[in-house]
């Protein structure tokens, strides 16, 4: 039964709640029948029966907030939407499948699907999308793109309907990759490849977009880029086997890192500012320190060929690595805690999520893995490309992952899990 003290749980699927309700209605209607079928009010009445006398089974989540008055009336009949509402204390909870759509300030929304479900997709490119990152506020996501000859372009997409609010076309190579700084306020580049000469790291003002510098330093192509955490250096990796290290203001060179014996493919800096981490085509992670960069501080011999891509939780616990395997390293030490075997073709892209609870990668096999940081294993699977996936991020708040391919295509992907309870406040979703 359920009572009206405080912590009382919702927790039920979606298939679980259609047919207990169905049930109830034929009990109430066989008990209840009205000579007037067209008046009677037993429909709506046995759905708040139904949710007073059941506790909806138990263990999925407590809200204190979720006590009494409970109620679930008719699902929307437009053709749009496929949802029962309750009434909870004044508010009212959609238990609806998919991502919350149409909200309105103090609705709850309890997620019925599995996460994982595509959202919007952006099709703005025309060719090969090679990286996507997510602005910290979340309201932005960027993506960079080329095919050796044009579209080597940097995309800022907005993050509520995919729609493209700038494309920045400063670049002369292809986009390998991009960054945001801590504050929003710029992007970087990365570009170059094999056949390009132009090997550049841009700094682009989000506002305008416009240039503010441009560093040339490296002799081969520059395949990775990242911001630092406290807004002052930016890191670039590349192909003439180099980490440099830039100061944010002007693009010049404070120091370069050449502890690396092949093709530098992924720069990654640690929440803290104190380390960076590299991955090579030596098949071997290094630790960089900041102030120190040469030699490495420690170094990762556990894969058995080229390491493409390397990641740091924001916690500062964990560094992920990856090829056709991710492996979580201790951020201490270096010593590996677990190895992920779940994808069937070369890892492109890691990125760790917030709150030290997944980490995400993509790859050639079409997909976009969850992984649970804990032990390694699989969440979700996320398979709505039909081409190779080249870049993955992941919102500030966790609740959205963007991927992008060979198909052209930034996708939007729900990361809500299963049974959770948000609010709208009327500018953002709260409380998962």
């Amino acid at each position: 039964m359920m009572s009206d003290k405080e912590n009382d749980f919702i927790g039920v699927e979606r298939s679980e709640v259609e047919d207990l309700v169905d049930e109830k209605i034929e009990d109430v209607a066989e008990s209840d029948y009205q000579e007037n079928e067209e008046n009677k009010s037993w429909n709506l009445m046995s759905r708040r029966k139904f949710l007073k006398s059941t506790g909806l089974g138990a263990g999925l989540l407590g809200v204190s907030s979720l006590v009494s008055g409970y109620s679930i009336v008719q699902p929307q009949e437009n053709g749009e939407s496929d949802i029962d509402a309750f009434s909870v204390n004044g508010h009212r909870l959609w238990v609806q499948g998919g991502s919350p759509s149409g909200p309105s300030a103090n609705d709850l929304w309890y997620s019925t699907e599995n996460n994982g479900v595509q959202g919007w997709t952006y099709s703005g490119h025309s060719d090969t999308v090679y990286d996507v990152v997510a602005g910290p506020n979340g309201n932005y996501v960027y993506s960079g793109s080329g095919d050796f000859n044009t579209d080597d372009v940097v995309h800022q997409i907005d993050a509520s309907d995919g729609s493209q609010s700038w494309t920045y076309t400063g670049n002369d190579a292809l986009v390998n990759c991009v960054a945001v700084g801590p504050n929003g306020d710029y992007v970087y580049s990365a570009t170059g490849s094999f056949t390009d000469a132009d090997v550049q790291v841009d700094k682009i003002n989000v506002s305008g977009p416009t240039r503010s510098w441009r560093y040339t330093g490296h002799s081969f192509a520059v395949d990775s880029v990242d911001a630092g955490p406290n807004g002052e250096n930016v890191y670039s990796a590349a192909r003439d086997d180099e980490v440099h290290q830039l100061d944010v203001s002007d693009g010049s060179r404070n120091w370069r890192y050449t502890g690396h014996g092949d093709s530098v493919n992924d720069v990654s800096a640690g929440p803290n500012g104190d380390y960076v981490y590299s991955v090579s085509d030596d098949n071997e992670v290094h630790r960089i320190d900041v102030n120190n960069p040469n030699p490495a501080d420690w170094k990762y011999t556990g894969h058995s060929d080229y390491v493409r891509e390397v990641a740091v939780d924001p916690e500062n616990n964990y560094v992920y690595s990856g090829y056709d395997e991710v492996h979580q390293l201790d951020i201490t030490d270096g010593s590996r805690n677990w190895r992920y075997t779940g994808h069937s073709s070369t890892v492109r892209d890691i990125v760790a999520g917030p709150g030290n609870n997944y980490v995400y990668s993509v790859s050639d096999d079409n997909e976009v893995h969850q992984i649970n940081v804990d032990d390694g294993s699989q969440g979700w699977v996320y398979s709505g490309h039909d081409n190779a996936i080249y870049g993955v991020g992941v919102g500030p708040n966790g609740k959205y992952v963007y991927s992008g391919s060979t198909g052209n295509e930034v996708h939007q992907i729900s990361s809500i899990d299963q049974g959770a309870v948000a609010y709208w406040d009327g500018d953002d979703w709260a409380g998962f």
